[in-house]
């Protein structure tokens, strides 16, 4: 599940500046199940912003430590 509450704050923010254009998401810390990544990325670029094309992956072992 995607809280999109925080994204939608976050693009405001951004939106406000007039820097959407600029910004870059990058998916941090999905499950790897390439529905939810792909999901993930459609919320931002429905957005209007530009997504980094890697997703950044957490350790099992770091998150549980």
């Amino acid at each position: 599940m995607l809280n999109l509450a925080p994204l939608q704050e976050t693009v405001a923010l951004v939106e406000s500046d007039d820097k959407i254009t600029a910004a870059v998401g990058v998916l941090n810390n999905i499950d790897d199940a390439a529905k939810k990544i792909d999901n993930a990325r459609g919320v931002l670029e429905a957005f209007k912003m530009a997504v980094a094309p890697t997703t950044i992956w957490h350790l099992p072992q770091f998150s549980a430590a």
